[in-house]
Parts: structure tokens; sequence; C-alpha cells
């Protein structure tokens, strides 16, 4: 889900009551924070995030850790011929280590991003 708009609309107001609604309906919400200790890398916090779900740590080599990503996106019924070329890189995981990357398509900025970048129902 993505928020935006100017300043002082409610934006925070409206996600905590979407993570409300997602919770009493029995959902699992999560909550990433950035730093500035990490403003040069794309995406630490969800890297850091499929780290600890999948079980990887910086001592992982490559080949276990794509073994152990494929595992949880099957754990969580998802397809990992779907999801593991969004994901791998995100894990520093290159196609040399048995995945079909994705093609590059053209990009129109933020929005582009946004809306191709969605693996789906990730709990």
């Amino acid at each position: 889900m993505v928020l935006r708009g100017e300043p002082g609309i409610g934006k925070s107001r409206l996600a905590l009551a979407a993570s409300e609604l997602v919770q009493r309906d029995g959902g699992t919400v999560g909550e990433l924070f950035g730093s500035a200790l990490h403003a040069g890398v794309g995406l630490h916090p969800v890297r850091t995030l499929l780290e600890r779900r999948c079980g990887i740590s910086r001592l992982t080599d490559d080949a276990d850790r794509l073994r152990l990503l494929r595992a949880e996106l099957v754990a969580e019924e998802l397809d990992p011929e779907t999801a593991v070329p969004l994901l791998a890189p995100v894990l520093g995981i290159g196609p040399k280590e048995g995945y079909v990357p994705v093609a590059a398509l053209p990009c129109r900025g933020r929005e582009g991003i946004q809306s191709r970048s969605s693996v789906g129902g990730y709990r």
C-alpha cells in the first residue's frame, strides 16, 4: 500500500487505521524503518526483514541465501518463480546462483517503481 500526499493531510493516521483493520482481521502488520546510517544502501529495511524471515546471516553464502529465500516463499505460499527474481537482488544474490533475472523495463521514477514492485501478499 502506498500513501502519498501533501504534509498534514492525514497519511499517518490513515496508515494507522489501515494497520488496525489488518490486525483486527487477524493479519500481521510489519513496520520497517530506515536509518541515516544506511542512507546509501537501497532497500536496507526490506533486506533486513527478508534476512530475518529467511534465517540468513552475513555469513550465509549466496547459494544458501537463495535456497533459504525459496523455502520462505514456499512456506508463505508465494510463487518462487515470480518472487525470487524480484527479491534475490535485494539480498545480494546474483542470477548465476540459479534464477532468471527480471528483464529491465523503462522506468518513470518513483511511480514506475511502485507500480511494478509489488510481490503480493507477503505476510
